[in-house]
């Protein structure tokens, strides 16, 4: 009985055998992942949530209800569901657009990329220009920034270890940044 039970929650897709909850898995990241090309799109244009802000409050709520229908689906492993609620948020995507555009909202300017960042919404300009008006939409001006200011904050915590490990290693990404227990850098000669 344990063999059968087993044998009925595997499952072979072409000459991969997998576990039923790894399909499911796989069905749901295969599902979001067009909602992800959407949402970064959308989100690229106007900003990290700022459609949610422009739009008639009915108009977010809804939004918002597709949006937890589809968190609950994720959660549950449900891959029928998350495919139904992807596709209808992405259709919210255009909807919010359409209603922003109508009610005389702008996208963002060119040169201004906005991600959502431990738990923040962070706008990055490129042109010191456009930063007022970017700060004066966002929903945190103090997470509205130029790139001058993310360069000179970089170099703040630039070290010779960060400029090592990136010269070293094409493409690394810096992910933290700590002081040693001493409090400064250790002067010894490993590079890295």
């Amino acid at each position: 009985m344990a063999k059968a039970a087993a044998a009925s929650r595997r499952v072979i897709i072409g000459d991969q055998e997998y576990h039923l909850a790894q399909a499911r898995a796989r069905d749901v990241q295969y599902a979001l992942e067009p909602l992800d090309r959407t949402a970064k799109e959308f989100e690229g244009r106007w900003g990290c949530e700022r459609l949610l802000r422009l739009v008639a409050p009915a108009t977010a709520a809804k939004v918002g209800a597709v949006q937890k229908r589809l968190d609950d689906a994720i959660a549950m492993n449900n891959a029928e569901g998350v495919a139904r609620d992807a596709a209808i948020m992405q259709r919210a995507w255009q909807a919010m657009e359409d209603e922003a555009l109508a009610a005389g909202h702008a996208p963002q300017p060119t040169g201004v990329w906005s991600i959502n960042w431990k738990g923040e919404a962070w706008t990055v300009v490129l042109d010191r220009a456009d930063v007022d008006a970017v700060a004066r939409a966002a929903e945190d001006a103090a997470c509205v920034v130029s790139l001058n200011e993310l360069l000179l904050a970089y170099n703040e915590y630039r070290t010779r270890i960060t400029d090592a490990v990136k010269a070293t290693f094409a493409g690394a990404e810096v992910v933290a940044i700590r002081q040693t227990k001493l409090g400064r850098e250790i002067d010894d000669e490993i590079p890295f």
